[in-house]
C-alpha cells in the first residue's frame, strides 16, 4: 500500500516504522542452514526454525507445497495465532499459519516422523532467492547470486505449472521410454517418482499399476542431461488425481540448486 506523506513529521514516523519492519523481516542471502535429511530411514529435509522469536520447531521443507503459509498442530493455536514471524537461519518473514487438527492423517504423519514440535512449509518462503540443497552433507545454502554452475545441467521450471515447481523429465520403465512427462519437484515425497493412477501416461504407454499400493521398478530417470540409475528405484502410484512427483530419493543423487529468482533448476550428479 502506498501512503502519500505531506508533513515532515509523518515522513519521519514512516521512515522509523519502515526501519523497524525491515529489522523484523530480514533476508540474509549468504546463509548456511543445517538440514537433517534421514529421519530413521524416512528421507525428508527438515530445518531448525523459530516462530515469534521464542518457539523452536523442526520444519519439514516441502517444495511440493505451493502456498505461502506454515502449518503446525492445532495444539499451538493459542500460542502462535493466525500469523507469525518465521525464522530459518538468518532469514525471517511473517507468514500466515494453518493449524492441523488431531483427527487429520497429516497430524499423525508429522507427529510420528518429526515429533510434537513440527512445522510444515512450502517453497514460497524462499521465493526470489537462490537455494542449494546438499542432501549428502545435510545443509541448505541461501545464495546472494548464482554460484559456480560448472558441470550442472540447467532445467527451466515451467511457468505454466505455477504455483507448482514443474519441470520436464523422462524415465525408462520395463524397457519403455516414458517421454513428455512434466513432474513437480517435491521434497515432501519420500520416494523416487510417483504417478497418479488417473495419469494419461498409463494409457499412452500401457502401464499397469499393481494392486493396492504397490510399485514398479524403474530402469532410468533422466532430468535435463543428468541420469539416475539405481538398482532399487521404484515408481509409486498415488490413488487420487495429482501431477507426477519427483521425490527426494531421486533428488538426493544430485547437488541441487533451485533458482527462485529466474525459476531454473540446476542439477549435478554427486557420483561424477
Amino acid at each position: 500500500m502506498k501512503i502519500h506523506i505531506i508533513l515532515f513529521t509523518l515522513v519521519f514516523l514512516s521512515s522509523c516504522s519502515s526501519k523497524q519492519q525491515k529489522e523484523q523481516e530480514q533476508v540474509c542471502l549468504s546463509d548456511t542452514i543445517p538440514m537433517q535429511y534421514n529421519q530413521d530411514n524416512f528421507y525428508i529435509p527438515t530445518l531448525d526454525a523459530v516462530v515469534n522469536d521464542s518457539l523452536h520447531f523442526k520444519l519439514f521443507f516441502d517444495t511440493g507445497q505451493p502456498g505461502k503459509w506454515i502449518a503446525t498442530f492445532d495444539d499451538f493455536r493459542s500460542k502462535i495465532g493466525d500469523s507469525a514471524y518465521l525464522q530459518i537461519g538468518k532469514n525471517k518473514m511473517r507468514m500466515p499459519v494453518e493449524f492441523i487438527e488431531s483427527n487429520k492423517p497429516l497430524y499423525h504423519t508429522l507427529y510420528n516422523i518429526i515429533g510434537e514440535h513440527a512445522l510444515l512449509m512450502g517453497w514460497k518462503f524462499f521465493d526470489n532467492k537462490i537455494i542449494e540443497f546438499s542432501f549428502e552433507n545435510e545443509y541448505l545454502l541461501v545464495h546472494e547470486k548464482l554460484p559456480d554452475i560448472t558441470g550442472y545441467s540447467k532445467i527451466e521450471i515451467s511457468r505454466s505449472g505455477f504455483p507448482f515447481l514443474e519441470i520436464p523429465m523422462e524415465f525408462v520403465l520395463q524397457g519403455k521410454v516414458i517421454k513428455d512427462t512434466a513432474a513437480i519437484i517435491d521434497t515432501g515425497n519420500n520416494s523416487f517418482l510417483r504417478l497418479s493412477i488417473s495419469s494419461e501416461l498409463l494409457k499412452k504407454y500401457d502401464i499397469n499399476p499393481p494392486n493396492g499400493f504397490g510399485s514398479l521398478p524403474i530402469d532410468t530417470i533422466k532430468i535435463g542431461n543428468q541420469y539416475v540409475v539405481e538398482q532399487n528405484m521404484r515408481l509409486g502410484f498415488v490413488y487420487k488425481r495429482c501431477p507426477t512427483l519427483i521425490g527426494v530419493r531421486t533428488l538426493d543423487n544430485f547437488s541441487v540448486i533451485l533458482d527462485l529468482i529466474n525459476y531454473d533448476l540446476y542439477l549435478k550428479n554427486i557420483s561424477n
